[in-house]
């Protein structure tokens, strides 16, 4: 998995979203898709090279926490975030011939942490058992995800913006030879929040052995000038200033759905003004992914 533009994405979802206000969104298949992304190689890196590919087989299963830590101020005023740490089943559930794979994430307890809204964690409890179904090729290059059975608006909201970061998370290779040292960029537009932002994120390969392969992980995102409306907020807001850097590793076994490990931190400062003056809104963000051990089958998590 790639892990900079989910954390970006939880970074951008601190703008007030006025989500128990916000209308059921419109199909995804509706939306006007975001900027193909453009990945170019810098360095092949040493050899020996290979091409990288997945080798994920049918029935495979992992257990992942994600633990999110989110600092927010606005204006210099530190604003009451909760942290939260989210359980997920992770399963191959198919892989074709072709070599894409059909993996469903299953989600579990989400514990939130600090100044906690019991009407949030409550949509959270009910996100329980949902599932999400991605299929995914050889090169981790997602080509579909969508939402499994039927749930409240609410909780398709959710859903929906979670697609959008589970698709940013899986780590695509490039097609060419690699080698520990490689070098590769991607570059492209998103859309999060009502906002339009230019990323770019680095990845140098820093160790591999076999299936196992760490990846160094550095980003940037900006934005233009521009207006935007959060979904159900009740007014546009213009954004004066966009800046944002991430760093993190992620190391991953190319026969496993999720990375073994993997940590990154995001900083991103924004600048707007909602008809009263512009404020600042800084975001830091600390995001860590690790396995664990289900409660179903022992209660001392790992």
């Amino acid at each position: 998995m790639r892990l900079l533009l989910p954390c970006l994405l939880l970074a951008i979802v601190a703008i007030p979203s006025y989500a128990e206000d916000a209308p059921k969104p419109a199909p995804a298949e509706a939306k006007k898709p975001a900027d193909a992304p453009k990945t170019k190689v810098v360095s092949n890196g040493a050899e020996p090279r290979r091409v990288i590919r997945y080798a994920l087989k049918k029935g495979t299963k992992q257990y992942t926490k994600l633990d999110t830590e989110i600092s927010v101020t606005v204006s210099g005023m530190a604003q009451p975030v909760p942290s939260q740490a989210m359980m997920m089943g992770i399963e191959v559930a198919d892989r074709a011939e072709n070599g894409d794979a059909t993996i469903v994430s299953t989600f579990g307890e989400i514990k939130m942490r600090g100044a906690v809204n019991p009407a949030v964690q409550a949509a959270m409890d009910q996100l329980k058992g949902a599932k999400l179904k991605a299929v995914v090729d050889g090169r981790g290059k997602a080509k579909s995800i969508a939402i499994e059975g039927d749930l409240q608006p609410q909780l398709q909201m959710i859903l929906e913006n979670m697609k959008r970061t589970i698709r940013e998370s899986y780590m695509e290779f490039p097609a060419e030879k690699l080698g520990v040292g490689a070098t590769w960029t991607r570059s492209r537009r998103i859309e999060a929040n009502g906002l339009k932002i230019d990323a770019t994120d680095q990845f140098k390969i820093t160790a591999m052995q076999g299936n196992v392969i760490t990846i160094e992980v550095k980003g940037t995102q900006t934005a233009p000038k521009q207006k935007f409306q959060p979904p159900g907020a009740p007014m546009q807001l213009d954004l004066t200033a966009l800046a944002g850097k991430s760093a993190g590793t992620t190391t991953i076994d190319l026969t496993q759905p999720s990375p073994l490990k993997a940590n990154v931190d995001v900083k991103v400062d924004m600048k707007m003004d909602a008809g009263m003056g512009e404020m600042e809104i800084v975001n830091k963000t600390k995001v860590v992914i690790g396995p664990f051990v289900p409660k179903a089958t022992t209660p001392t998590e790992k």
